[in-house]
């Protein structure tokens, strides 16, 4: 039977986790027989705990389930793109190996890509934690309809307005995805952006649905909680390899510059002092910072001139990229103004 939906789930000692991860999926109101689960074991090191509880799921559904070990960690990106060749379903999606979905998820977003002929169903998710609290993240608050034949339309989509770049909140059409053929960048957090905004500047035809079909469980152990401090370098690397996959496409670097400078400078200097602006100041702080700050002056020398920036009202955290952050007060100075300005 033709599967419509692949889902992949990048796995790593997480043999307590999956078996809520798997209920929600052989549950799915579309059918089991539907959908293809592509489970990615990324070198578990729990002496094959993880293994043989994948290998239970897959025999117990060997139409609908595959199986792949890794040998070497190459943590969820890495263990997403071993999955992405094999899949056979007309759309896929990503879910990690400690979150749920919906039992109608994939009902509502397939019938709503097909209706559609969309390229990307978007769609809202809740954050849950262990002790049962929950927490819509509210990004989606009615459905729309993105036509990015507009060419103004996928220049907004192109600088995040009202949008999350994250891969896990998505439906994507496979035919599409291969067209554009775009890959998760490996051994690192923050991931996503290097598979997901380059689908952005390709699609024809987007769905945002606000209904909220991903559970999102938060816990200590979280990829996020656990290693964001220790990988804040992570963050504006990914946008520097997504800066570099950009230049090679000529064709939209030229055509969408003033956009991906917005959000290059934006994503790698600003959103990365938002994430660690509790970070306690340490002297290798402020060199890390000059570090990011001389590679966005030399890769966008007229940063000063776009117009997306400009009209942003934060001309004195800007005007930090104008002069090496050389000292601990420096970058002290210039966490207090991303405080003030609430971002």
């Amino acid at each position: 039977m033709n599967k419509l939906i692949s889902i992949i789930i990048p796995c790593h000692n997480c043999s307590t986790t999956i078996v809520d991860c798997w209920n929600s999926i052989k549950e799915q109101t579309i059918g089991l027989r539907s959908l293809e689960i592509i489970l990615v074991d990324d070198a578990s090191d729990d002496q094959n705990v993880t293994w043989n509880a994948l290998s239970k799921i897959e025999a117990s559904a060997p139409d609908s389930v595959i199986i792949i070990h890794l040998d070497k960690n190459v943590r969820q990106g890495g263990a997403r793109n071993a999955a992405l060749p094999y899949i056979h379903g007309k759309y896929f999606m990503f879910v990690d190996a400690d979150d749920t979905i919906e039992p109608d998820s994939c009902e509502k977003l397939y019938y709503t890509a097909e209706a559609a002929d969309a390229d990307m169903v978007l769609f809202n998710c809740t954050y849950r934690d262990h002790n049962g609290n929950s927490i819509p993240r509210v990004i989606y608050k009615e459905h729309q309809t993105l036509d990015l034949s507009n060419d103004t339309i996928r220049r907004q989509t192109l600088l995040g307005n009202g949008l999350t770049y994250g891969c896990w909140d998505k439906l994507y059409r496979t035919e599409f995805y291969r067209s554009v053929g775009s890959f998760f960048p490996e051994h690192v957090i923050y991931e996503e952006p290097l598979f997901v905004y380059p689908l952005f500047f390709y699609a024809t035809r987007i769905e945002i649905l606000p209904e909220y079909l991903y559970n999102y469980y938060i816990h200590a152990n979280s990829t996020v909680t656990e290693y964001a401090l220790q990988h804040r370098g992570d963050h504006p690397a990914v946008q520097f390899l997504l800066l570099s996959w950009l230049k090679k496409h000529t064709d939209i670097f030229s055509k969408y510059y003033e956009e991906i400078t917005f959000y290059i400078v934006w994503s790698a200097f600003i959103e990365t002092l938002v994430f660690t602006k509790n970070d306690p100041e340490s002297d290798t702080a402020y060199p890390f910072y000059e570090y990011i700050r001389s590679i966005l002056i030399a890769e966008f020398p007229d940063y000063s001139k776009n117009h997306y920036i400009r009209s942003l009202g934060y001309d004195d955290i800007f005007a930090y990229l104008e002069q090496p952050i050389e000292t601990q007060e420096a970058l002290k100075n210039l966490r207090t103004l991303i405080k003030k300005a609430n971002l």
